[in-house]
């Protein structure tokens, strides 16, 4: 990939995904299922698709709100990462394994709004936000708790909404619009907590400008 260091990250990797649309893009390690790049790409915009559907009204055209994304190392993940970019959300990553004042800790200091993660941590999830509103988009079947109550949250199921979520080029233009005119490569992509070896993990703020600055100088 050409990369522009004046455009958009997600986008350049979105565009660049069509050239290559048959090739195989991803292959997770553990189950051998595989995505091209064409399948990539349609996916991405299909989140982006499902994530807006479950905004917040208040949120309107406001961008920035961050996802708080706890999964293991998926071949979701990239395409959640795009997706969420098309809209202007940041994502913050955390381990999968992150204990129960860990998440809440990390949802804190990026000030999370929406939550996605498996349908294996969905337990998890719910212990630590018990009591929030922070719509939370599950990937996988998952079965709630019979013993817990009743969650304050909306659950979304991923599988089953991006299976219907409309994809074609005039949403691709539509969402690519969008992000054009709504998101500058100062604007923030990912938002990684530190490691908290000099204290307190923080939230640090990367840029699309730092996306491209980065793999600039890594295809040097």
């Amino acid at each position: 990939m050409k990369v522009d260091s004046n455009q958009l990250f997600h986008l350049q990797i979105l565009n660049a995904a069509e050239k290559y649309s048959n090739q195989i893009a991803l292959v997770d390690g553990k189950t051998r299922e595989s995505l091209t790049f064409g399948l990539f790409r349609k996916r991405s915009f299909q989140f982006a698709t499902v994530l807006s559907a479950h905004m917040f009204p208040s949120s309107g055209n406001l961008i920035r709100d961050t996802v708080l994304v706890v999964m293991p190392n998926t071949i979701s993940y990239p395409f959640v990462f795009c997706g969420s970019a098309l809209l202007g959300n940041p994502i913050c990553g955390i381990n999968s394994g992150a204990t129960k004042e860990e998440l809440q800790n990390a949802a804190m200091k990026c000030a999370a709004q929406y939550i996605v993660c498996t349908a294996e941590l969905l337990d998890e999830i719910l212990e630590a936000f018990d009591g929030t509103k922070m719509p939370i988009f599950v990937f996988g079947k998952h079965i709630l708790n019979p013993h817990r109550s009743q969650p304050t949250q909306e659950i979304i199921d991923l599988n089953s909404e991006m299976e219907i979520a409309p994809f074609d080029e005039e949403l691709v233009e539509t969402l690519s619009a969008r992000s054009r005119a709504l998101v500058t490569i100062q604007d923030v992509l990912l938002t990684p907590l530190s490691s908290g070896t000099m204290g307190e993990p923080k939230c640090i703020q990367l840029t699309h400008k730092n996306f491209n600055s980065a793999t600039i100088a890594l295809k040097e």
